[in-house]
């Protein structure tokens, strides 16, 4: 069990942002399939390669019987076609209609344009418990709607209407279907939409299907004892092939009233048999045969045999290269192999993923066989491949275990997804989310991160589900107070009983540090550096801004100095005087020089603001500034009480190293509390010369450059 990723960011300071390092990792992918590269719906002609090796390593062929090959979209169901598959819901008061009835259901299906009996939404078991239905019909128009309802529970009597005109859809799109009963009116009314499959079901809009109320003339609706079934009737025969969006049904002519039932795979997690409704019936909903829920946000490639994907033309990789692939494999004990990829260059040196093997159910093949041995699941599952050509080849699974072995060397001719190679045969059944390739081998904590990566992103079982179930969990968001922290509250299972609410010892030393922030103990010795450097030996008119929180009356606080010892080659520094007040110090022409505000700072301990120091070297004009925090440098400032005064011609030209949150002198200041940001500019509104800025830096790194135009290192 590996833990979730959490995806972090790095930026700001002016420059352009590092990529979250799963991000940095990812762009180095040679091919990369993601939901954004399928091409085509009903069939997918082409999975696109994203990653550095170009259209080259495009799945562009598509290889065996081509409609069975379709895109699964994020939160949608699949019915194969096959009987007993399908999507069921026990008998119960509120789906049993026994008047007015509107039924509406979303839904591609890849025979539109033949009427096949294919039955879309029914509660109609055998006699006597035949309720209601609509399906596809070829009378009296080829590719008309046909609803059937029965007033005693039997076919014998039962009543059947058909839309006057075919429904207007292509094999393979998706489309909206909805029938109104009328009981007191004989009617029956059939419409069609083309809204966004995303569209809410009462809000969508409709345009009537041939001739509006038509005759429909019956005492009733039988209330039957069957369940209500998506995708096929009496037991899911007669079954559709295509994919279910969202069906719901009401007891009225209005579509626009709360739905008595409501199907909707949004509701189902990625690996589970049932899944309850959200909607106001709450049943529960169950998976039959091979049909499947995609409950990710994603698009996968559907497989349902018989077919697979290969490039043009393969390319030969070697040794070492490692392999991510999501994938659900649709049956849980195939009779025979099911080949995920397959690429060789010849029989014997091969990398090959399948399933029903031997020893063991999951194989990584070359020269020799690589298998785990615990039993077989068709979860949707991250698989890892790693192929070093030796002893320390690996195989992951994410949530059934890892090998390690010899999986002998190999070149692989890169060319096959849900096949085996170049020939058809042992095709792939089930739904391809992302298949990632690197040719070489990556670190241990580049291939957990990539695997934490795919878990969390298609909500897998990962560290969110284990926390889930923690006795204690203390998080950022529980922090009670800043400086100092007075409490820890707990948001496990455990309750406030386990709350760190106590502070022993002293409370000024417990802070809570920002994110993208550095943190001062106010510790001697303590303090972030940057060599001396043209940039930052700034000899005129300087301004200095900062965005800080912490111990503001902190008198003699270091913020950032080049003025660290009793000699002639002491620069400036920022910094605070008597408490809260605002301080400059530099050597000039006459000397040491200072100036500090006639006003202290009006923040409170913890609280995060900015400041602002500016000294014209023609004017001989000191100001200080305060504002508002803001996470980017503002562009408007409150001066902090009356102009001051240094008379000097220039700033020594400083070779000490530059220090922010300390001075190199044994007794000199020292800062306690945070630093968000420090930017030094030479001249008033000119250059920069230099830029702290932590958010710049990796998470366990001890120096990093800065992103802003000075690039010095920290």
């Amino acid at each position: 069990m590996s833990f979730g990723y959490q995806m972090l960011g790095f930026g700001g300071g002016g420059g352009t942002p590092t990529p979250p390092p799963v991000d940095a990792v990812l762009a180095t992918a040679l091919a990369r399939y993601t939901a954004d590269d399928i091409v085509g719906s009903n069939p997918v002609t082409e999975w696109t390669n994203s990653g550095t090796g170009g259209a080259s390593y495009d799945f562009d062929t598509v290889v065996g019987t081509a409609a069975n090959l379709i895109k699964l979209e994020s939160n949608s169901a699949h019915v194969p076609g096959n009987i007993g598959d399908g999507f069921t819901t026990p008998d119960s008061a509120a789906i049993s209609f026994t008047g007015d009835f509107t039924l509406i259901i979303c839904m591609s299906s890849d025979s539109w344009e033949t009427s096949d009996g294919a039955y879309y939404i029914a509660k109609a078991g055998a006699n006597p418990n035949f309720s209601y239905y609509i399906s596809i019909d070829p009378s009296p128009v080829d590719g008309a709607m046909r609803v059937g309802t029965t007033p005693d529970g039997t076919y014998t009597n039962q009543v059947l209407t058909e839309s006057t005109a075919a429904i207007p859809f292509s094999n393979g799109d998706i489309g909206w279907l909805r029938v109104t009963h009328d009981l007191s009116a004989n009617t029956m009314n059939f419409y069609t939409s083309t809204d966004a499959r995303t569209t809410a079901p009462t809000a969508v809009s409709w345009t009537q299907l041939g001739a509006a109320d038509v005759t429909h003339s019956t005492s009733g609706v039988a209330d039957g004892n069957a369940d209500l079934e998506i995708g096929g009737t009496n037991g899911l025969t007669a079954p559709i092939n295509g994919n279910v969006y969202r069906a719901i049904g009401m007891a009225s002519t209005d579509p626009t009233s709360t739905p008595a039932w409501d199907f909707n795979p949004a509701d189902a997690s990625p690996n589970v048999d049932t899944w309850t409704s959200s909607g106001a019936g709450g049943e529960v909903w169950t998976i039959n045969g091979d049909a499947m829920v995609n409950a990710t946000s994603y698009d996968a490639v559907y497989a349902k045999g018989s077919v697979g994907l290969e490039t043009t033309s393969g390319t030969t990789l070697s040794d070492p290269n490692t392999v991510f692939a999501v994938a659900k494999w649709e049956e849980a004990s195939p009779g025979s192999q099911r080949a995920l990829f397959d690429s060789r260059s010849d029989n014997a040196k091969r990398h090959k993923s399948y399933n029903n093997g031997s020893p063991g159910p999951y194989i990584m093949s070359g020269n020799t066989d690589l298998s785990l041995a615990e039993p077989f699941v068709n979860d949707l599952n991250v698989m890892t491949y790693q192929w070093n050509g030796d002893s320390t080849s690996k195989l992951t699974v994410s949530g059934t275990g890892t090998v390690t072995g010899d999986a002998g060397s190999h070149d692989w001719d890169f060319g096959s997804l849900g096949m085996l190679y170049n020939t058809g045969g042992n095709e792939f059944y089930g739904a391809i989310y992302e298949f990632i390739v690197f040719d070489s081998a990556l670190s241990e904590d580049d291939i957990a991160l990539v695997q934490d990566y795919l878990e969390t992103k298609y909500e897998l079982a990962n560290a969110e589900t284990l926390l889930a179930t923690a006795l204690v969990h203390y998080t950022p968001a529980d922090i009670v107070g800043t400086f100092p922290v007075t409490e820890w509250t707990n948001s496990g299972t455990g309750g406030a009983s386990y709350d760190l609410d106590t502070v022993v010892g002293t409370a000024a030393n417990l802070i809570s540090v920002g994110s993208k922030a550095a943190g001062f103990p106010n510790i001697e010795g303590s303090y972030f550096s940057t060599p001396d450097t043209a940039t930052n030996s700034v000899t005129g008119s300087i301004e200095m801004v900062c965005r800080m929180a912490g111990d503001w009356g902190n008198a003699g606080g270091i913020l950032c100095t080049k003025y660290q010892a009793a000699s002639a080659t002491q620069g400036y520094s920022f910094n605070f005087d008597a408490a809260g007040t605002l301080s400059i110090n530099f050597r000039g022409s006459g000397g040491n020089v200072s100036a500090a505000s006639d006003a202290s700072v009006s923040f409170s301990a913890g609280d995060v603001g900015w400041i602002r120091c500016t000294w014209n070297d023609t004017t001989d004009e000191c100001k200080f500034y305060t504002a508002a925090d803001e996470a980017s440098i503002p562009s408007s400032w409150t001066q902090l009480g009356t102009t001051q005064t240094i008379t000097s011609s220039g700033i020594v030209d400083s070779s000490n190293l530059l220090t922010v949150g300390a001075t190199l002198r044994t007794g000199g200041g020292v800062w306690l509390g945070e630093i968000y940001r420090m930017v030094v500019y030479d001249g008033i509104g000119g250059t920069v010369a230099f830029d702290f800025n932590p958010s710049d830096a990796a998470v366990n790194a001890s120096t990093w450059t800065s992103s802003g135009s000075s690039g010095e290192t920290w």
